[in-house]
């Protein structure tokens, strides 16, 4: 009796995971098999991608190809019909790098008359609102044509705050608009070598220079990033911009024809990537872009993983939203798909790496390693598999997993960046 029960619950096992095994093999199998081709797929188109944008990238170089600025006689006698230049500082809660920022900006090299200086603080931190009033003020008695504007309804963010700004009766005076976030500082002579591209090229509405970092050696999350954002501005942006006179806004460091903007719609608040919105409408209405290699601004990468994933989660939350909002136009659109000095600063270098070098002096007195439980799942997924293609001899697969699964491991443990207060 007892041998057939046993006979009986094993049969009614075997029956149960054959059942399974054929609904795996009829239903989920052809799921994950799609998926997987789906990423083979677009696995090839990238990488097709990524090879023409690099060989776009060698013709560049092998050609020596790059915008090449009209000369303007008045910027080089230091006449005065400079064109009106507004600049703008969108910022919030950024109390360690303002000063740096501010003083790069109010240093440009430029007629103070024909340049104005709006410091767009979305604080919500009242004291940090009274460091930067403060150090507006500063400036502002040095003869710096520089205003400072906090918004009590903060709609919108980034895009908001922008739009605010250029609803100012002031701004129909100014033919021009440079945007520079809290973190990035202009060289004196940037705009001299931005502003002049638009002189007889009224179908020019943007020129985008190129992001350098400032602490790209700090660590290894820091030297990762560098080399992304590197091929971004030095291949991807490039070769866009030579070969489609397109390509996407960086949201600073360039500077905008205001009435491209105006014609484009202006600021919106649809998405979190309003540079690249601004981009997608402004070029669908005919606006040709410039972008300059060689014009660099400095900024700083994030060094702690902590900041990096929350810099990534703005960029990258948009995009599909944008997508979907602007294909009905992009459709419709009739658009080709090919167009046819020196003085007595202050070291501004200096002084940042000084600031830098104090919040690090502190910050190391006082740190610990967060978890990440998210990253530390997908690396227990990930070294689980890999263990798993181990023992069944797939060993191609074992080493594409295990890299992986180690790489999510030290992120996981906030061991790839500098750990966080």
């Amino acid at each position: 009796m007892a041998f057939s029960s046993s006979f009986g619950v094993q049969d009614a096992f075997d029956a149960v995971y054959s059942s399974w095994v054929r609904f795996r093999v009829d239903y989920i199998a052809p799921v994950l098999q799609f998926l997987a081709d789906a990423c083979v797929i677009l696995f090839m188109v990238q990488s097709a991608d990524r090879l023409i944008l690099c060989l776009g990238c060698f013709w560049i170089k092998f050609k020596k190809i790059k915008p090449v600025m009209k000369e303007n006689q008045d910027l080089e006698t230091g006449g005065k019909d400079f064109p009106m230049v507004l600049i703008q500082m969108p910022m919030c809660n950024e109390k360690e790098v303002y000063q740096q920022s501010i003083a790069a900006v109010c240093n440009l090299d430029w007629p103070r008359e024909n340049m104005m200086v709006q410091v767009l603080d979305d604080s919500d931190d009242p004291t940090t609102q009274m460091l930067i009033k403060d150090e507006v003020q500063k400036w502002k008695e040095t003869g710096v044509q520089i205003v400072y504007r906090h918004r009590v309804i903060r709609d919108g963010y980034k895009a908001g705050n922008l739009k605010s700004a250029m609803n100012c009766s002031y701004v129909k005076d100014y033919e021009f608009v440079a945007i520079f976030d809290a973190d990035f500082q202009p060289t004196p002579d940037f705009l001299k070598k931005t502003v002049p591209h638009f002189k007889d090229n009224e179908e020019l509405g943007l020129v985008q220079a190129r992001w350098s970092f400032v602490n790209k050696d700090e660590n290894l999350l820091t030297r990762l990033q560098n080399i992304n954002l590197c091929f971004h501005f030095e291949v991807e942006q490039q070769v866009n911009g030579v070969y489609l006179n397109f390509f996407g806004f960086n949201g600073t460091a360039g500077v905008w024809r205001i009435k491209a903007l105006e014609d484009s719609g202006g600021w919106l608040e649809r998405t979190t990537v309003e540079d690249m919105d601004i981009a997608v409408r402004a070029h669908l209405k005919g606006w040709k872009f410039i972008y300059l290699n060689d014009v660099e601004c400095q900024c700083e990468l994030p060094e702690s993983y902590e900041a990096y994933r929350k810099q990534q989660h703005r960029w990258h939350s948009g995009p599909m939203q944008l997508f979907r909002l602007c294909l009905p136009d992009i459709i419709k659109s009739k658009e080709p798909l090919k167009p046819h000095r020196e003085n007595s600063l202050p070291n501004l270098d200096a002084i940042s790496k000084e600031e830098s070098r104090k919040q690090k002096e502190l910050k190391k007195k006082k740190k610990h390693n967060r978890i990440y439980r998210k990253e530390l799942a997908l690396a227990f997924l990930l070294l689980t598999a890999s263990a798993r293609s181990l023992l069944s001899a797939q060993g191609i697969h074992f080493y594409f997993l295990l890299f992986q699964g180690v790489s999510f491991l030290l992120v996981g443990l906030d061991l790839i960046g500098e750990q966080i207060e």
